[in-house]
């Protein structure tokens, strides 16, 4: 019988513990009779408490820190979601109350001291690295230059930009980024969807457009069909993406074969695949440095069918795509299809998907209207034999 051991911090390196929470998993796993699921919930549902809680008591109130992303950083929706599921424990467990009111507090003093920021430092005094003037390059790298450089070998380039410096800046920077030939900006960070945010995600649209200038749109809301009015938009993550991988394991096989059936209903998805340090569930560890995948490199591969994102991305260092067959295949893959298909599939098991695309020319074809065509399955664990007749007349 195949054991399933907890990935789970050790007790005395667990943030924060509580009896009530403790006792509920050993409860509910008895009732669910599939291991593996038993082992996730297990693994997944005090992952908040084991590592990414800071409780204490300040001027005689609970104060609670979430860590709600990838970055030392509290975001106010995101903690609110993340001690959600311990909330109906709380009458049976007063410590587990406190923290819960910490979040509270927390939440208060982040409101009054910005009411229009998504996302504090612990520390209100700290600086992010992030706060800089976005039309001035920092000594270190020579935009224009290196918009030269990478042109001579067909690369584009693209610019990284935390959202409140793209809503105070864009009016200046944009046509800047035109003047230097960058082709895109990739936003970052919004995590809001309230009225006054989303007329931003239209005003950043249209200026962009304006300046010639694609934009993706990460850390954000899901799409809503902006797309069709400012094509120059190309992406959206509103996705728990592969980075998520270095906290934990709540990105895994059965959560890719699920997203193609639910966030993949409303547009393009930045999810950011191409994990090349691939383990089984079982070998899996969550670290920051040299992050692994779960799932066998066809797995990750097939994502750049399965998933539509016009702005593909490569998840891993540099480095690990080094001298590797596979990564040929993303190097040469369409990022977008004349035709998709999805053939069969059953939620969190499988997807199966047929794509095509008339005008892409794969490497090393000489013929200039010979198509590609691609046919991609995602299991989420396990050999699964599929069969398919594939006619098509052109």
């Amino acid at each position: 019988m195949k054991e399933f051991v907890s990935k789970r911090p050790p007790l005395a390196e667990r943030k924060f513990t509580s009896k009530a929470i403790e006792d509920a998993i050993v409860r509910i796993k008895k009732q669910i009779a599939n291991q593996e699921l038993a082992w996730l919930f297990e693994n997944c549902y005090p992952n908040t408490l084991d590592t990414t809680v800071d409780f204490e008591i300040i001027d005689g109130k609970p104060d609670t820190y979430v860590i709600t992303g990838d970055i030392d950083a509290m975001w106010l929706r995101d903690s609110t979601a993340q001690i959600w599921p311990y909330i109906p424990f709380v009458k049976e467990d007063a410590k587990l109350g406190e923290l819960v009111k910490g979040v509270i507090n927390r939440q208060t003093k982040c409101i009054l001291l910005d009411p229009y920021a998504n996302a504090f430092y612990k520390d209100f005094a700290k600086v992010s690295e992030w706060k800089s003037d976005i039309t001035k390059m920092n000594g270190r790298v020579d935009i224009p230059e290196l918009v030269r450089y990478a042109a001579a070998k067909n690369v584009k380039v693209w610019i990284w930009l935390y959202w409140s410096q793209v809503d105070a800046q864009m009016n200046e920077a944009f046509p800047l980024y035109e003047k230097w030939g960058v082709a895109g900006v990739k936003i970052d960070f919004m995590s809001r969807d309230d009225q006054t945010m989303i007329d931003w995600y239209y005003r950043v649209a249209e200026t962009a457009a304006q300046h010639h200038l694609m934009v993706d749109f990460h850390g954000a809301t899901k799409p809503t069909g902006m797309e069709r009015t400012w094509p120059n938009v190309l992406g959206y993550e509103a996705v728990l993406g592969m980075e998520q991988s270095k906290a934990g394991a709540r990105d895994n096989p059965v959560h890719h074969v699920t997203l193609p059936f639910t966030r993949m209903l409303t547009g393009p998805m930045d999810y950011t695949p191409g994990g090349f340090d691939n383990v089984t569930k079982d070998e899996f560890e969550p670290r920051q440095e040299h992050p692994m995948v779960m799932g066998t490199r066809a797995h990750q591969l097939a994502m750049y069918a399965v998933y539509e994102a016009p702005f593909q991305m490569v998840s891993d260092h540099p480095a690990a795509y080094k001298d590797q067959p596979a990564f040929e295949f993303i190097k040469r893959v369409p990022a977008t299809w004349d035709e998709t298909k999805v053939l069969n599939g059953d939620p969190g098991e499988y997807v199966t998907v047929a794509t095509s695309d008339l005008h892409a020319v794969p490497d090393g074809i000489a013929d200039e209207d010979a198509p590609w065509f691609g046919l991609a399955t995602i299991v989420q664990n396990g050999v699964r034999r599929a069969e398919h007749t594939l006619e098509r007349s052109w």
